[in-house]
């Protein structure tokens, strides 16, 4: 044993060995003297910091620090701030408004929503839209929207009367006085009622209107006339104050002016029947008084024996009950 520990001591100082030696006892001195510096000081944990708020007029709230998490990053770089997200200059420590104004007015509006439902509930039912407690809480139902009423059915439209009404059409104008002269005669399309034939202020014949379910026209004379043609006399033959002339007929009237005989032309075109609105045929058959009272000095008798009914347009005779 003696001689194995000499010949192991003998190695070691051989003067090759030296530099190894030197080297192994700088390592085992390192490590001897980190874990002699490491194991005494241990990091001590960072001291919280105390809780304090600055004085607030209102409730302080205990403001306690959060733990620390894992999984939080940690900065390896002392100028890592600047990558930092800010989200704002709050103070933490600062407490946070008080809620004590919101809880009042939710307890408020609780209290009137049970209020309101127990008020309902006397009533015989509850309705929709009010706040109902139950196992110890509160629970506030949407209100229903309001019924919309069913859109009213739209009324039907009146029915416009239609009024029968009437329309001539004539030639009327002098007669030739030599054979082989041609006709010259003025057209009225339109006849209106009572309108003197040419013309107003020299009136030869005066329309009276439609008889006879409308077959024929009446025409009042202007005075004594010598009558040729295929009209009719009215109200009677020996009394000849005006003259019924149906369509596609003539009538010649001869009057006797100064001392030289007169002839004028009458042609019935048509007589049209039409179908118009109750305010057309008001316009149509609006009373003219001027043309009444120049018809009843020109034919009397056609007057008291025929009246204009506006509802027919026509005229109608009138029956007369004898006593």
């Amino acid at each position: 044993m003696n001689g194995l520990l000499q010949s192991l001591k003998s190695d070691l100082l051989d003067r090759r060995l030296l530099p190894f030696l030197a080297l192994l006892g700088l390592a085992l001195a390192g490590a001897v003297a980190y874990a002699v510096l490491g194991g005494s000081s241990s990091p001590s944990s960072p001291t919280p910091a105390a809780n304090t708020a600055p004085p607030s007029s209102g409730p302080s709230l205990p403001v306690s620090q959060a733990p620390e998490s894992p999984h939080a990053a940690v900065a390896e770089t002392t100028n890592g701030q600047r990558y930092q997200h800010h989200t704002g200059k709050r103070n933490p420590f600062t407490p946070l408004p008080s809620k004590e104004g919101s809880s009042s007015a939710a307890t408020k509006s609780t209290a009137s929503a049970g209020s309101s439902t127990s008020g309902s509930g006397s009533s015989g039912g509850s309705q929709s839209g009010n706040s109902s407690e139950s196992g110890g809480g509160t629970t506030t139902t949407t209100p229903s929207a309001p019924a919309t009423p069913p859109p009213s059915e739209p009324k039907p439209a009146k029915k416009q009367t239609k009024q029968p009404v009437y329309t001539v059409a004539v030639l009327f104008g002098l007669a030739p006085t030599t054979s082989g002269q041609l006709t010259q005669l003025t057209p009225y399309d339109k006849l209106k009622r009572l309108e003197p034939l040419p013309n107003p202020s020299e009136p030869r014949i005066v329309f009276a209107g439609v008889t006879d379910g409308g077959k024929a026209a009446v025409f009042a004379l202007a005075g004594e006339a010598i009558l040729k043609g295929e009209g009719v006399c009215v109200p009677s033959a020996t009394q000849c104050e005006a003259v019924a002339i149906a369509a596609a007929k003539n009538e010649e009237f001869s009057y006797l002016v100064g001392e030289q005989t007169v002839t004028y032309e009458l042609h019935v075109v048509t007589i049209d029947k039409l179908q118009a609105s109750t305010a057309r045929a008001a316009r149509l058959n609006r009373r003219d008084r001027a043309g009444e009272a120049l018809v009843r000095r020109l034919a009397p008798g056609v007057m008291h024996d025929l009246r204009f009914s506006a509802a027919r347009s026509l005229l109608v005779r009138v029956t007369r009950h004898r006593h």
